[in-house]
């Protein structure tokens, strides 16, 4: 007599062992770039460098560059079966979910730039206005003397910042920019969650305990 659960064993298909080519992987990131991320977030292209995927394994080098900026970092992925039943494609399938995730941490880090000239006017307008309006803040509020700080600006969410430079000997990393009201605020970032936001503005988890940590120091 066949039980349920030996059924269910006879009754599974065998993986379908097709081995996707590398247009494959194109066409998913296409279709994704093209597809799920907004226009204006459209900032870092991704490319296929190489590709190999066996019955066993995928593995893959991406680009991703930002043509603005002339950025490019370049990161190998790769995916091993570990299930009899897992096909190639679901090798890669998992490997862009990889891509995916590397991708937004690309995004991030490759949009910042303290080079003024790859600004356009807006932008360096806006520049211009912190500069003016720190001047001003910091007439009320005390700062480490050997604190250096140095514009920088970031594109993908396009505001301008004074970002404490690693040559400071206090080593905080702290930012100032214009929050939405015009003013001059603090930007902070929860080390636990990664929640960010001004200082004034920012609406901590309430499950995260770094963010409670984050809100006690401020006080």
């Amino acid at each position: 007599m066949i039980n349920e659960f030996n059924f269910g064993i006879f009754a599974r298909e065998p993986a379908d062992k097709t081995i996707p080519d590398k247009s494959y992987l194109e066409n998913k990131i296409q279709k994704y770039f093209t597809e799920d991320i907004p226009e204006q977030n459209r900032l870092v292209e991704m490319s296929v460098v190489d590709y190999e995927v066996t019955e066993s394994k995928a593995a893959c080098v991406i680009s991703f560059y930002h043509p603005r900026l002339g950025e490019e970092r370049t990161q190998y992925f790769s995916n091993e079966k570990v299930l009899n039943c897992t096909s190639p494609r679901a090798l890669v399938d998992a490997m862009f979910n990889d891509i995916l995730s590397s991708y937004w941490k690309y995004n991030n880090e490759l949009n910042y730039t303290r080079d003024l000239s790859l600004l356009n006017a807006e932008e360096l307008a806006q520049v211009a206005e912190l500069l003016t309006k720190f001047a001003e803040y910091r007439k009320s509020h005390s700062f480490p003397i050997r604190i250096s700080l140095k514009p920088q600006y970031n594109i993908f969410r396009g505001i301008a910042f004074l970002i404490e430079d690693e040559d400071s000997e206090e080593q905080e990393f702290r930012a100032w920019g214009i929050n939405s009201k015009g003013e001059v605020d603090e930007w902070i970032c929860c080390s636990c969650c990664g929640k960010e936001g001004f200082r004034s503005e920012f609406e901590p988890d309430p499950e995260c305990e770094g963010c409670q940590d984050l809100m006690e120091n401020l006080q």
